[in-house]
């Protein structure tokens, strides 16, 4: 199965590598569109819910059969297993997608490193003062923006149930806020809720995804896992100690499932009732209204606790999606067309695609907010409130440094959650994987949001 399933990836590959070739005649088996209109290839990736497919499919639809530019634009999901070895293959062979949607984590070094076109010049000043300046901070790469937003998504919200809580006392209009009574309600869930089905207290963040998700955790800290020259690594401190030893806490008393079948992305060891605290992004909240609305009148959500409860620092990274153009494209006057009819066009498209996600998401454009925080939309549902009061204003933006830090700063958690060594001893080892990679990634001064 292993063989047929990477026989598959590279078939795959071949194929998206292949269709980049080929953007003269053509018919499109969907809408019947013929020769005469130039094709611009757009990679995405087709994320957890089946409503950003949706939304992206339907509009650009929608797009190809009413444009006058001439533009045809072929829409491909590229699974996310097969991602890297796709773009960098298209890349290798000059042929990468006109347009590649990406996070706004991977853009600067991406972007220095030649891959996408400086949209500068595509945009009116106009069109740039619409974007947040929040947002506008996280795809300004010192002047040059590589990037145009689609959306924002804050990722550590602690979501809970109030019945859970009530049902072993604990008030369900008071969620943790020190990571004392995180312990604290875990163990007490855990050890109190009864039934045919084992519930825990909490669910920690599966191993795969750890290394992102604790972006949000070095917010709270105050400090990156790189200095800001990115010459020095920081790691070996009295919050990542605690952090360590909160998450072995937890762990090694049963208090968290051991595994799951669910990613950091899916709300559903939550929704399904396995586990009476779950930490999740945003857009939890968006796949519990979709997929699971039997049980939202029950869901609390709250920031996640602090080492002490302090309410002024930040609990969550703040992450995103947008549109990029990229350097191989023959054709970027093109390709730019259709990314501001998505993007930077009617505020219809976008207030569409928060609509369906639940107001789970946020845009990064002022005047998409204006329609969203009305009545019709968003301004009443408590959840995107609360989210947009409480959480994004503190939220802090995802680092963009090399991910071999955040992996292995993930990976010595791990070990230290499932092993008996002692916290000086994997510090220690953190810390010497940590400076080779500053030398083996050659980061020294190539921070490119330092000014």
């Amino acid at each position: 199965m292993a063989i047929f399933n990477k026989l598959i990836s590279v078939m795959l590959v071949c194929a998206m590598i292949i269709s980049l070739h080929f953007d003269a005649c053509f018919r499109d088996p969907r809408t019947g569109l013929s020769a005469g209109k130039e094709k611009v290839v757009f990679w995405t990736p087709p994320f957890v819910e089946v409503q950003t497919r949706e939304w992206f499919t339907k509009w650009t639809d929608k797009y190809n059969e009413e444009n006058d530019d001439g533009i045809y634009v072929e829409l491909n999901f590229i699974p996310e297993d097969a991602w890297a070895q796709s773009i960098n293959a298209a890349r290798a062979d000059g042929n990468a997608p006109d347009l590649v949607f990406a996070n706004y984590a991977a853009v600067p070094l991406e972007g220095n490193a030649g891959y996408y076109v400086d949209l500068n010049e595509y945009f009116s000043e106009d069109e740039w003062s619409d974007i947040h300046g929040y947002v506008e901070n996280m795809i300004n790469v010192k002047g040059t923006r590589y990037i145009y937003p689609a959306f924002v998504e804050p990722y550590s919200v602690l979501y809970y149930s109030k019945s859970k809580f009530a049902a072993v006392g604990l008030d369900p209009e008071k969620p943790p806020k020190t990571w004392d009574e995180l312990i604290d309600y875990a163990e007490r869930l855990t050890n109190n809720l009864s039934g045919s089905d084992k519930v825990y207290g909490i669910q920690l963040p599966p191993s795969g995804q750890l290394g992102w998700v604790l972006w949000g955790f070095q917010g709270m800290a105050g400090s990156e896992l790189l200095n800001e020259n990115w010459d020095t690594p920081i790691y070996d401190t009295a919050f990542n100690r605690g952090l360590f030893e909160m998450f072995r806490t937890i762990y090694k008393n049963g208090w968290s499932p051991k595994t799951s079948a669910y990613t950091y992305n899916e709300i559903n060891q939550f929704a399904n009732g396995r586990v009476a605290m779950q930490p999740c992004g945003s857009w939890g909240i968006g796949q519990i209204k979709n997929g699971f609305p039997g049980i939202l009148d029950d869901v609390g959500i709250a920031k996640f606790p602090t080492p002490d409860g302090d309410d002024g620092v930040s609990t969550a990274a703040l992450g995103g999606w947008g549109m990029t153009v990229s350097t191989d494209s023959k054709k970027p006057e093109l390709a730019v067309k259709f990314m501001k009819y998505l993007l930077a066009g009617s505020e219809e498209i976008m207030v569409d695609f928060f609509q369906g996600l639940g107001y789970s998401k946020f845009s990064g454009r002022k005047s998409v907010d204006a329609v969203l925080n009305t009545g019709e939309y968003a301004g009443n549902d408590v959840y995107s409130q609360y989210m947009l009061d409480e959480i994004l204003p503190l939220s802090v933006p995802e680092p963009c440094y090399p991910w071999s830090f955040s992996d292995t700063f993930a990976i010595k958690l791990q070990e230290y959650m499932l092993q008996s060594g002692t916290i000086d001893s994997v510090m220690a080892s953190l810390g010497t994987l940590m400076r080779a990679y500053v030398g083996s990634e050659e980061t020294a001064g190539k921070n490119p949001r330092k000014a």
